[in-house]
């Protein structure tokens, strides 16, 4: 669940611990509350978490900050390549330990 307020401080947060822990009793549920701007810098560090966020999510109030967002596709790229590459490398380690 993605909450996106205005400001988001402790007192905010001590708000939303009671009806989280109510609603949400019986699944688990993750949620991410951020401001539109901490939303932002987010992206770049989680794209692919965001670009699915953005293809299946459902506004349930507010406006919809998810439909604005420019998702670049640059980064999932460079971050399977450094998956690939860390493979390659223990998979290296591996071979000569064997």
């Amino acid at each position: 669940m993605l909450v996106v307020l205005r400001d988001v401080g402790v007192d905010i947060l001590d708000k939303l611990v009671k009806p989280y822990q109510k609603g949400f009793k019986d699944i688990i549920l993750d949620v991410i509350v951020r401001t539109e701007e901490q939303l932002r810098s987010l992206m770049d560090i989680f794209p692919v978490r965001f670009k699915e966020m953005q293809q299946s999510h459902l506004l349930i109030w507010g406006q919809d900050v998810l439909a604005g967002l420019e998702i670049s596709d640059h980064y999932p790229k460079l971050r399977a390549v450094q998956e690939i590459k860390n493979l390659q490398l223990g998979l290296h380690m591996i071979y000569v330990y064997i």
